[in-house]
């Protein structure tokens, strides 16, 4: 027996389809997790939709003209693709009840038959809503995805550290406070919730992703309604409502890292710097990513310098910078893909401010928003000077240089080492001009000290002619 179930306007059931796509995994194990349920509501006005991964839900709806109050699932990926196409001004849907069979037509004479899976086989509204609630609020929508867009590049990828994968949100008597790790960066932000002492506590690790996922979603910019439990958190707003579970395990006590205090460092304009680096990318090394930043706190000028790693091409320039703490000159460096990150998710007008106690410390940064605050772990410098050429030279090795933020909160008296020099410059000049007089050419001599050719060939330009005249 064919039951017709509703008939509604093809755009509205696109845009709840599209919405619903992203929660489902492609590659779910379960046939059943690839579908949707379409639900009639009692009003016979409307149809709701419910996706899921387990992980995360989604429940939304669209209008329609009921026929009758049985529910089917339908596979997505099969609904989203019908809909792309369909040009009718609206469309029906039927259900064989006998043969699990449902039917799509519309004004004109085409059909279509799907063989869908039985409604019964998609878990049921207790498995996927959280009754737990003891906290609800609302935060607007702007505030809330300006915060998450300055900590969700920081988050790991790395599925065998799943806790990392997400954002660690802790809730206080007058703040929400967001913060991601990599074991290689931390960022955290605040925002500032109105004071209630009877607030309950929340500390919670949501995935990444899925709440990336909802943000995008949030295109009106409707204030968003939380509602945190002992297990996930729902997120709502207009006919929209997501259920996210929480990532198990602890997250790590990243207060450990962060240092109390700084001596020295520096502040110039996010604008400036950001441009600088977007530069400085186009020749920093593809593997190490690395930039090194002078500050001179005479000049009140920092220096940006990067370099493919062999020095044959290379960026250089600097800009104004005024000392912070105490005034000395800073030469240090870090990966240019994490400073670019961090600069992107900042107001453009506001200025920046680093702030360091030794070379091989954690950057801590911050910016005239009080409630943003990062930390890069730095990188190696190379050892030998660069010839005036060429700013940066050598090849820089991240590992070691490094500290994960895991390895750190293990123990707190935890360091980061810098390589011990190989040789002094004055050294790397006689081992390049002892292979000379040995007549080894410039590539010979560059692989023998694992140097580059460029820094090879500015030292024999300097010292060969003096050689000659001895």
């Amino acid at each position: 027996m064919v039951d017709k179930i509703f008939k509604a306007n093809p755009k509205d059931m696109r845009e709840a389809v599209a919405a619903a796509l992203r929660v489902i995994n492609p590659k779910a194990s379960l046939d059943i997790l690839a579908t949707l349920k379409l639900t009639p509501s009692q009003s016979k006005d409307t149809i709701h939709l419910t996706a899921t991964d387990l992980d995360k839900s989604i429940f939304t709806s669209f209008k329609a003209e009921v026929f009758s109050d049985h529910a089917i699932t339908i596979p997505a990926k099969k609904l989203a693709e019908i809909l792309a196409v369909w040009k009718d001004e609206s469309i029906t849907l039927s259900h064989d009840n006998d043969d699990g069979i449902t039917h799509l037509s519309g004004i004109t004479e085409e059909k279509m038959r799907l063989i869908t899976l039985p409604v019964l086989d998609f878990p049921s509204e207790q498995v996927l809503n959280l009754f737990d609630t003891p906290l609800t609020l609302s935060i607007e929508a702007e505030t809330f995805i300006k915060a998450f867009k300055q900590v969700e590049y920081a988050a790991s990828a790395d599925i065998a550290r799943p806790v990392l994968t997400g954002v660690h949100l802790t809730i206080g008597s007058d703040y929400l406070r967001m913060e991601t790790a990599d074991g290689y960066r931390l960022n955290q932000v605040q925002i500032d919730l109105p004071a209630d002492e009877n607030r309950p506590k929340i500390d919670a690790v949501i995935p990444v992703k899925a709440l990336a996922i909802i943000v995008s979603q949030n295109k009106d910019k409707e204030p968003f309604q939380f509602s945190f439990g002992e297990t996930g958190l729902e997120i709502s707003w207009k006919n929209m409502r997501y259920v996210i579970r929480n990532l198990e395990g602890n997250y790590p006590n990243t207060a450990a890292i962060i240092p109390k205090e700084s001596t020295t460092g520096f502040m110039t304009s996010i604008n400036s710097l950001y441009w600088k680096l977007r530069k400085a990318r186009v020749m920093a090394n593809d593997i190490t990513h690395i930039v090194i930043l002078r500050f001179n706190h005479e000049q009140k000028m920092l220096s940006i310098e990067a370099n493919n790693g062999e020095g044959s091409e290379f960026y250089t320039s600097s800009i104004s910078a005024t000392a912070l703490h105490e005034a000395q000159d800073i030469l240090t460096a870090y990966n240019i893909e994490f400073l670019l990150d961090m600069l992107a998710s900042c107001d453009p007008l506001d200025n920046i401010f680093f702030h360091m106690t030794k070379q091989t410390d954690p950057l801590k940064v911050t910016t005239s928003d009080k409630n943003f605050m990062a930390l890069i772990m730095p990188m190696h410098i190379p050892d030998e000077k660069p010839p005036q050429s060429s700013p940066v030279e050598g090849q820089v090795s991240q590992e070691g240089a490094e500290n994960s933020i895991e390895e750190a909160v293990q123990d707190d008296d935890t360091k980061v080492e810098t390589a011990k020099p190989q040789s002094t410059s004055e050294e790397r000049i006689a081992q390049i001009m002892d292979l000379y007089s040995q007549d080894y050419g410039v590539q010979e001599i560059a692989t023998q000290l694992n140097l580059s050719a460029q820094f090879v060939r500015t030292v024999l330009r300097e010292h060969v002619s003096v050689v000659a005249a001895e």
